[in-house]
């Protein structure tokens, strides 16, 4: 029996390793096959689009992510992985853009996608080919690159069950562009720094909960299981979360460049001992920081006191804050500058002189006013000569009867 469950065992890590060369990736870069070394790194980086405004969306990803490449390159990392969002618009340019900023990297950048790619998927799979959900190992841990964005959760949830019917697997990575918080006791929800009405969730949320939850609070009960996510952005107080569950080994990670100086990049390593090591670098400065400093309790200790730090304003505070503003930009002045000039000249110039056209009204004679004792007398007839006229009448029609 124990053979059995042993073979079957090489067969699931086969079937998972041979899914390797399928990995999707941006820079097209094959993941290479597993070594036998104890030890490796691999780096995780969300929303690296850059700016994203309408007016002033970026073509090549963000600084601090360019920045940091030859530091990826040295560091032999195995593979990157972005969390979606890794595109402001997807489109030829962007896609080339993205493909020569990847160049210089010798591993794999894989990305899971996120609402921007979502929302222009053709063209994104025009460019990058066809996207899906994938599971790779590197030794006898297991990779799940997740949708976000699909109508259920079947494919998580079967590889979920596998991975826990397998004991030869030891830790467990999952990537995907939205965390999948909830209201209940096993997963949190982030504070914003102004309070929002709903909570960013998945689109399937109760597919989720049906399918996916059961699995993956059983697989946390025997495997450490991390979830890399990317959801964050600017309403949130800080570029990096960190959640551990109390009653399992089930760990949340969420990170998201979004273009300020505390942006981080995240270096996860194993030891030859197995131990994870969850590590976010300032792409800035290059300092370390402990990823327990981004908690939940951190989190809500830091918005509560922006919030104090920065209270709301009431409509008309808000009102009369921006119309000064209006007033007082070099826009405003300049258009009430220009509207001048252009009167000036509209009065300047001078109309095309035409010849008169003289008109000849027809003369109206004057009435000649009445006179006070001046009368109009009017014929009116006299009452006998009605009564005359009715006897009359009343006669014919006697004597028609009688003939």
């Amino acid at each position: 029996m124990r053979r059995l469950l042993t073979l079957i065992g090489m067969l699931i890590l086969v079937t998972f390793s041979t899914v390797n060369a399928g990995v999707p990736s941006l820079n097209n870069v094959r993941l290479s096959e597993a070594q036998n070394r104890p030890q490796y790194n691999f780096w995780v980086a969300g929303n690296v689009s850059g700016a994203t405004h309408r007016h002033a969306r970026s073509l090549y990803p963000t600084g601090g992510f360019i920045a940091n490449l030859d530091l990826v390159n040295t560091s032999e990392a195995r593979f990157v992985a972005l969390l979606g969002d890794s595109f402001s618009q997807v489109t030829p340019a962007h896609a080339d853009a993205m493909r020569n900023t990847l160049g210089k990297l010798h591993m794999p950048v894989i990305n899971a996608i996120g609402p921007r790619e979502q929302a222009q998927l053709e063209d994104y799979q025009a460019n990058f080919g066809r996207f899906q959900q994938a599971d790779f190992m590197v030794g006898p841990d297991v990779f799940l690159v997740v949708d976000s964005f699909a109508p259920n959760w079947d494919w998580l949830a079967d590889r979920l069950s596998t991975i826990s019917q397998t004991p030869a697997m030891r830790h467990v990575f999952i990537f995907s562009s939205r965390m999948p918080w909830g209201e209940d006791e096993l997963l949190p929800t982030m504070p914003t720094m102004r309070p929002v009405n709903h909570p960013i969730v998945l689109p399937s949320q109760q597919a989720f909960n049906e399918q996916v939850k059961p699995q993956l609070t059983r697989l946390s009960q025997i495997k450490n299981v991390y979830w890399f996510a990317g959801n964050i952005t600017r309403k949130h107080i800080h570029g990096n979360f960190y959640w551990k569950d109390a009653n399992s080994s089930l760990t949340i990670i969420a990170n998201a460049m979004t273009n300020r100086e505390s942006d981080s990049m995240i270096n996860v390593q194993i030891d030859k001992f197995g131990i994870v090591h969850i590590i976010p670098m300032n792409t800035a400065t290059g300092q370390i920081a402990n990823i327990t400093d981004y908690s939940l309790a951190n989190w809500e200790a830091d918005t509560l006191a922006w919030r104090e730090a920065h209270p709301q304003m009431s409509f008309t505070t808000h009102f009369v804050n921006k119309s000064i503003e209006v007033l007082q930009s070099k826009k405003f002045a300049v258009g009430i500058f220009g509207g001048v000039v252009m009167g000036v000249i509209v009065m300047m110039i001078r109309r095309p002189n035409t010849p008169t056209r003289r008109v000849r009204r027809p003369a109206i004679e004057p009435q000649k006013p009445a006179q006070q004792d001046e009368y109009v007398l009017l014929t009116s007839p006299k009452p006998h000569d009605l009564f005359r006229r009715l006897d009359d009448d009343s006669d014919d029609n006697d004597a028609t009867k009688a003939a």
